[in-house]
């Protein structure tokens, strides 16, 4: 609560700005970044944004892409022991979840969370180190077919170049490229039983269309 007052605004202005303002300075200064599709993002409204998974700074391109609204993206609880620390996660937009055998409340949160703000997962659930695309986690699936919110699916490139997985720098003059694709309505799926093999088909529906925008 005390956050959400008081704190929330003095970092959205003292933390989020700038650190949007640092983003694109690495990204579209010092880096080329190419946006394509970025008419297919809801204008409100909360939504399920699905993105590969590279790098660890794949928030950083994404996240000024939604700007003003701030996106959230789901972090390991961990990351937020330090209330320091913790502070400035939440200020850019992280929230804890806790993995392993609590993932069913991890994705009720996010569920809840996507009814009215920006939720941005990583369906492969790790990065890839080659920049091929991997096959979505079943959880993924559940979390669209329990959702009502629209999924925008988005192919990130480029970002295995800037910072690769096992490198603490990045690169920099390098050509990135977010591609946006239409919104898919989850409540296609609600006629379809809850169960494994509907989550798996969901999840690889939307792997494959994450594809398609990587080679569009």
């Amino acid at each position: 609560m005390v956050y959400k007052k008081f704190l929330k605004p003095i970092l959205y202005v003292f933390w989020y700005l700038p650190c949007i303002l640092l983003c694109l300075i690495v990204f579209r200064i010092l880096n080329r970044t190419e946006i394509k599709g970025k008419e297919n993002i809801p204008r409100k409204g909360g939504m399920l944004v699905m993105v590969n998974h590279v790098s660890a700074l794949d928030s950083w391109l994404i996240g000024p892409i939604f700007f003003p609204r701030t996106a959230l993206f789901p972090a390991k609880a961990e990351l937020f022991k330090n209330p320091l620390l913790s502070v400035l996660f939440r200020g850019w937009g992280a929230f804890p979840v806790i993995r392993g055998r609590h993932n069913i409340r991890a994705m009720e949160k996010i569920v809840d969370l996507a009814n009215h703000n920006i939720v941005v997962i990583h369906p492969e659930g790790t990065r890839s180190r080659s920049g091929e695309i991997g096959t979505g986690t079943r959880g993924v699936g559940k979390i669209i077919y329990e959702s009502s919110s629209p999924v925008i699916p988005i192919c990130t490139s480029g970002m295995e170049k800037f910072l690769p997985t096992g490198k603490y720098f990045p690169s920099f003059f390098k050509s990135l490229r977010i591609n946006i694709g239409k919104s898919i309505d989850p409540n296609q799926y609600k006629n379809l039983p809850p169960e494994k093999d509907t989550y798996r088909q969901i999840v690889d529906e939307l792997m494959f269309e994450i594809r398609k925008l990587k080679n569009g």
